[in-house]
């Protein structure tokens, strides 16, 4: 089975099971409680709180809502996942590439010192010149050559 069958029966078992519990327990309105409370005083042992319970009705809201955000937590974690192995997949295409183009470069004798491959015309194109110009501008001079 899959992960998210197994979520979906384990959260309807506890579910289904909290609510035969709720449906076996006597139903006491707020106003009792507090009047149980009130009636039982010292009886009580130290360290009992009474407290309000939910309606089941709202119960089944709250797990149901909690379902939903697990399902969209789990397919967030497979979609990162996916996203991941996709990623590692580029990195590895483009590593072939790389692979590809050298090993065309061993046999065709391109000195790839002189050539670079064009990937978009698939081509061996010369390097362009150095990046160093004998003309540059001054920061501050409107785009005027130095003097």
């Amino acid at each position: 089975m899959k992960k998210t069958h197994i979520l979906i029966l384990l959260l309807l078992t506890v579910h289904c099971a909290a609510l035969s519990g709720a449906a076996q327990s006597p139903k006491i309105g707020p106003r009792a409680a507090a009047q149980v409370a009130n009636d039982t005083g010292s009886q009580t042992p130290a360290g009992v709180t009474i407290t309000p319970a939910m309606k089941p009705e709202d119960q089944l809201r709250v797990r149901n809502l909690q379902y939903q955000k697990d399902k969209k937590l789990l397919e967030l974690q497979n979609v990162v996942a996916r996203y991941n192995e996709l990623q590692a997949s580029l990195l590895r295409d483009d590593q072939m590439i790389e692979e590809a183009v050298r090993a065309s470069a061993n046999t065709s004798g391109v000195d790839t010192s002189k050539y670079v491959f064009d990937l978009d015309s698939l081509t061996w194109n010369l390097r362009p010149a150095s990046a160093a110009t004998t003309t540059e501008t001054a920061p501050n001079n409107n785009g005027r050559k130095k003097q």
